[in-house]
Parts: C-alpha cells; sequence; structure tokens
C-alpha cells in the first residue's frame, strides 16, 4: 500500500477508529492506573480529547511498522507523528462543537453518537492530508523544541488530569 494513497488514508483512519475505540473502554475492562493514563475514564469531553491524543500516537506508531520502507525521511515522521498527535485533540475539540453552536443538545443518544463517529472521520482525514503535507518538511531546531513541548506538555496536561481535573473549566467561569 503506498503512503498517502486514498487506500492508506481509508486504513489509517480505520486504524485511528480501532485504537480509539479501545482506549475508549479499555479502563472499564482493565482498571489499573498506567491503562487509566492513556485511555478513558469518564465520558467528558476531556478525556475525548486524551483518547484522541493517544490513539492518534499509536495509530502513528502502527502505520511506521507497515509503511517504514516508504518513509522518506524517518526523522520528518517522528517530528510528524509528535505534532499531529498534540493537534488531533484540538481537531476534535474544534470540529466536534460546530453543530452545538447551532443546536442545544445533540439528541437522541443515537445523533450524538453519529456525529461523534463521523467527527472521528473527518479528523483521521485531516491528519492524514496534515501528514501528507508535512511529509517532505524539515523542522528547524527551533520549531523540534516547539513540538517537543506540545507533546511532552499533552502528555503531561492529559495523563495528569486523569483524576484530578483543574478548577478551571473551559466553558464556565469558574468558582474560586
Amino acid at each position: 500500500m503506498k503512503r498517502f494513497s486514498k487506500k492508506w488514508i481509508i486504513s489509517k483512519v480505520l486504524i485511528y477508529l480501532l485504537i480509539y475505540s479501545i482506549l475508549h473502554f479499555l479502563y472499564d475492562l482493565i482498571p489499573v492506573l498506567p491503562i487509566a493514563l492513556i485511555s478513558g475514564t469518564n465520558e467528558s469531553i476531556f478525556t475525548h480529547m486524551k483518547i484522541g491524543f493517544y490513539a492518534y500516537f499509536f495509530t502513528c506508531l502502527v502505520d511506521y511498522q507497515i509503511t517504514k520502507t516508504q518513509i522518506e525521511s524517518k526523522n520528518t515522521y517522528f517530528w510528524n507523528t509528535l505534532l499531529m498527535s498534540s493537534l488531533m485533540p484540538l481537531f476534535l475539540f474544534a470540529l466536534w462543537y460546530i453543530l452545538p453552536v447551532f443546536l442545544e443538545h445533540l439528541e437522541p443518544m443515537w445523533f450524538e453518537l453519529t456525529y461523534s463517529f463521523l467527527i472521528l472521520v473527518i479528523n483521521g482525514i485531516m491528519a492524514a492530508n496534515l501528514e501528507d503535507s508535512y511529509s517532505k518538511t524539515e523542522y528547524s531546531k527551533n520549531t523540534k523544541i516547539i513540538i517537543l513541548l506540545l507533546f511532552i506538555s499533552s502528555i503531561i496536561i492529559y495523563s495528569g488530569y486523569t483524576f484530578k481535573t483543574p478548577y478551571i473549566d473551559v466553558f464556565y467561569i469558574p468558582i474560586l
């Protein structure tokens, strides 16, 4: 399978959806701390963003094993993996909240689940296409530092807030 072909994009999105689904329910099956740090522990938006982060990172690890002989620059692949994994939660957040701007509640439940699944698919397609665009990029030292800081910050935030959420909410004025 040729990297960046339609078949590759579809395969990568399917792997992403599979890993996302596994991480969504893994803690319910194996409720131990290491699993909690990378998987869903509740149904909050934040938890789904965490799942998106780790699911895409693991998807890239699988993709690397499948297509490593076709990767022109392993260095660029590495930095793209860190960058796209870090951006995935932001894409999920931005895309998912488009419809709630117009609809106060996404009901019935089948509608919300279908919408959420569609957002995951679009998210995966966007990431795979951005990877294609960035596949020939040679990142500067400063850009690599920024990507690394973003990736490490993502790990700290998504895993660190697994059991203790911050007092500041995204949509509500915090009560101090």
